[in-house]
């Protein structure tokens, strides 16, 4: 776990990631939810990622100069900096410790409604972590539909009606889930015992 922080906050993760997408965007790579990198059959071909990246690039291209843009003519266009930074530090480390408290170390990894959980969060991790009530995130996967703001609500209701008793998972914070992920053992057929 600390091995993967220190990646995260080191930027080589995000580093990689946003290297990654641009070779999704220009067409070289496959985009898919396995995160198994898979080249597209024609990637090797020149023209077609020049084509490709033609298509897709502006928009990101032309977010990222409005952005420095607005900075620049602030005087502050060091901010922008700032910005990049984040995106290949803290937000990779804020992202991951999320993925782990919504879903890890689940016992029916396969199971929607085993394996997704709802974490109570102080103001500080609502910062962090969970902004818009994202910390209700059984809540999220029922009902897809329902604002962020109602996420309180449903989950109030939820409890009252004993879903808990039977279904998904909850944890008292972030800290007590990375406790747990820390102290989690490899299977046996990992270790070799």
């Amino acid at each position: 776990m600390w091995r993967k922080w220190v990646r995260d906050l080191s930027g080589r993760t995000g580093l990689r990631g946003q290297i990654g997408l641009f070779l999704m965007q220009i067409g070289y790579l496959k985009y898919n939810l396995g995160n198994k990198v898979e080249r597209h059959e024609q990637g090797s071909d020149w023209q077609h990622l020049l084509r490709t990246g033609l298509h897709q690039l502006p928009g990101p291209i032309i977010t990222n100069g409005i952005l420095f843009g607005i900075f620049w003519l602030l005087g502050a266009a060091w901010l922008y900096l700032l910005w990049i930074g984040a995106l290949l530090t803290t937000f990779q480390f804020s992202t991951r410790v999320r993925s782990i408290a919504e879903h890890a170390m689940s016992e029916q990894p396969t199971d929607p409604l085993h394996n997704t959980r709802t974490t109570y969060a102080n103001w500080l991790e609502r910062m962090l972590f969970a902004p818009h009530h994202v910390n209700y995130h059984m809540e999220h996967h029922l009902l897809m539909t329902v604002p962020s703001y109602n996420l309180p609500r449903m989950h109030r209701l939820l409890l009252a009606k004993g879903f808990y008793d039977q279904y998904g998972m909850l944890e008292l914070g972030y800290a007590a889930i990375l406790r747990k992920a820390m102290e989690k053992k490899p299977p046996a057929a990992l270790t070799g015992s």
